[in-house]
């Protein structure tokens, strides 16, 4: 029923509050045709085989709050074939849930301020680091990254007065953690 009165919106992709069609998703990331009218994006990555992101795919969605990567299918072997253009360097200001399963990217965006995040899920992403600098995360209650066997390092929490939740199960190249 959700994905009818999504439809129901709008005929225009550009048009449409929230993206859940992976088809639809696919298509806007990778021609970059998404606008302000866009606050949420949800994609089943178990739905695609590949997905190709522009690097200017989230520049025009400034009012993106909800970014949805996920998979449901933690133990299929099936990969997603990522291709993130070069020069991807940006995600909105204003997300508020930021999950990417699978993150194929070793860092998050240099110009990436999470300042508005309540919640990052990150698991089994490729990540070594997620940002550098200490950035205030007063609104952050729920992190979770397991399952990033490459994750070396995670941010100075210590302005994350309100977090709640941080997962690091399985991060097996994860040595040492900040004090905060």
């Amino acid at each position: 029923m959700g994905k009818e009165i999504v439809r129901a919106q709008s005929d225009e992709l550009g048009e449409l509050e929230f993206l859940v069609d992976s088809k639809n998703v696919c298509d806007v990331l990778e021609d970059s045709t998404g606008t302000n009218k866009i606050i949420g994006i949800s994609l089943n990555i178990d739905e695609i085989d590949e997905l190709h992101i522009h690097k200017k795919a989230f520049k025009g969605m400034r009012n993106l709050r909800f970014l949805n990567i996920y998979t449901k299918k933690w133990h299929h072997k099936k990969e997603v074939r990522w291709q993130l253009s070069e020069g991807f360097n940006y995600l909105p200001p204003k997300l508020r849930l930021l999950r990417w399963d699978k993150y194929p990217m070793r860092r998050m965006p240099s110009s990436f301020f999470p300042q508005n995040l309540v919640e990052l899920q990150m698991q089994g992403s490729k990540l070594e680091k997620l940002w550098e600098g200490v950035h205030s995360l007063t609104g952050l209650k729920k992190m979770n990254l397991s399952k990033s066997t490459n994750l070396k390092e995670i941010p100075d929490l210590s302005m994350a007065t309100n977090l709640e939740t941080l997962n690091l199960v399985s991060c097996s190249s994860l040595v040492e953690l900040p004090s905060f």
